[in-house]
């Protein structure tokens, strides 16, 4: 009610002690989320309760109950499926994030990152290579080659970073 009142009366331009009132009203939600959002623990907390809750989702339900019953398959799917799950997406986020930085680093660009500087479309093309060349090849190989792909393609993103002046 308050905001309304006050918003009707920043309409009619009554009072600058009304615009001020309201324009605070109106920063503290987007204030309060920047400080949410800004502290490091928040952000641990966040990552526990969303790998938390990734571990118990998928294709096949279970629960945390079918882990404390002993429940075969549901134990079996936690330790097979889900945990090495969370545990490579953990990995690989860091692992971008850690690319990314050292990225930005090396061309002095802060809006550079595994996504622009070509690694991930290398990897791609790479993999597609692989498949293309050798249809029958085991998942190792697959990733080795990725791999490759994606150092090559990044280093010619910035061999060519590297040429332009600032």
């Amino acid at each position: 009610h308050i905001l309304n009142v006050g918003l009707t009366t920043l309409k009619r331009g009554e009072s600058s002690m009304y615009r001020k009132c309201i324009k605070r009203i109106l920063d503290f939600p987007v204030a309060l989320i920047g400080l949410i959002i800004a502290s490091p623990v928040m952000l641990i907390i966040a990552i526990l309760i969303l790998s938390i809750v990734s571990l118990f989702l998928g294709a096949k339900s279970i629960s945390i109950l079918d882990l404390v019953n002993g429940n075969e398959e549901g134990v079996r799917i936690f330790v097979l499926s889900r945990l090495p799950r969370l545990i490579t997406i953990l990995a690989t986020g860091m692992g971008m994030s850690i690319a990314g930085l050292i990225m930005q680093q090396i061309s002095k660009n802060k809006f550079v990152s595994p996504t622009t500087g070509a690694t991930i479309d290398s990897a791609q093309f790479g993999l597609v290579m692989c498949m293309i060349m050798v249809p029958g090849a085991k998942i190792f190989t697959k990733t080795i080659v990725a791999f490759i792909f994606a150092l090559i393609g990044t280093f010619m993103f910035m061999k060519i970073m590297s040429k332009i002046q600032f």
